[in-house]
């Protein structure tokens, strides 16, 4: 038995059933690096990395943009709180699947592009979010859809809410810093590609850094726009 999969191919249902989970896994995601963005699900310090920026303790409602396999949707789960919501959007009708079969009534999957994100979250009875969490290939995609998938988010949080996102690359840097009036960026080596997490915050830093933070502060700043003109420069070019 064989169920339809992106661009016409087709998975067989008793290969699923048959194979390891985590060959599975492997085997999927190679076959789908054109939408998942990766080779490999994200390790577990990346995974890490890109929580620390959610207030689990108060978000009542999260958005996660490309599950994927759900190795980040399962570690939102374990995290959030018990009368929380999590709505995730994907479009790869077997990753869609895949975290369909995660066991948790807080879990809700829409076969949906990441713009479509306002108009899910109303579909479901949800005004907006405490925290959107992106695991979507942003360097893989034209710069009018990242546009228009940044806006779909920035505008489905509330006041005060928080958007988080590891790229591959600083080749998007320039399309959330005109969203975001404070960014932090980390870089993660111990993952396969090395990833750079994003923080976004819709508050405007609590206070600025004292009169001798401000060179540390200002040289940091520089350096990761220098690295990002030049990581879009270069992919540009490419």
């Amino acid at each position: 038995m064989q169920a339809e999969g992106d661009g016409g191919r087709f998975l067989d249902r008793e290969a699923v059933d048959v194979a390891p989970r985590r060959e599975w896994t492997l085997i999927q995601h190679i076959k789908d690096w054109h939408t998942s963005g990766a080779v490999l699900p994200s390790s577990r310090r990346l995974v890490a990395r890109l929580l620390a920026g959610v207030d689990f303790a108060s978000a009542r409602n999260i958005a996660e943009l490309g599950p994927g396999t759900g190795c980040v949707t399962r570690e939102i789960l374990r995290r959030m709180r018990p009368d929380a919501r999590l709505v995730s959007l994907e479009l790869n009708p077997v990753f869609v699947e895949s975290c369909r079969s995660i066991p948790d009534p807080r879990l809700i999957v829409r076969c949906s592009c990441a713009s479509r994100l306002p108009e899910v979250l109303e579909q479901e009875g949800i005004e907006s979010v405490d925290a959107v969490v992106s695991s979507l290939p942003l360097g893989m995609m034209d710069d009018d859809m990242v546009v228009r998938v940044l806006q779909a988010s920035r505008e489905s949080l509330r006041p005060g809410g928080t958007f988080v996102q590891y790229q591959y690359s600083l080749s998007r840097h320039w399309a959330m810093k005109a969203l975001y009036p404070s960014i932090t960026v980390r870089f993660t080596p111990f993952n396969v590609p090395p990833a750079f997490v994003y923080t976004c915050d819709t508050r405007p830093p609590a206070s600025r850094p004292g009169r001798w933070g401000l060179v540390p502060a200002a040289l940091g700043t520089g350096a990761v726009t220098l690295l990002a003109v030049i990581s879009r420069t270069v992919h540009n070019l490419l």
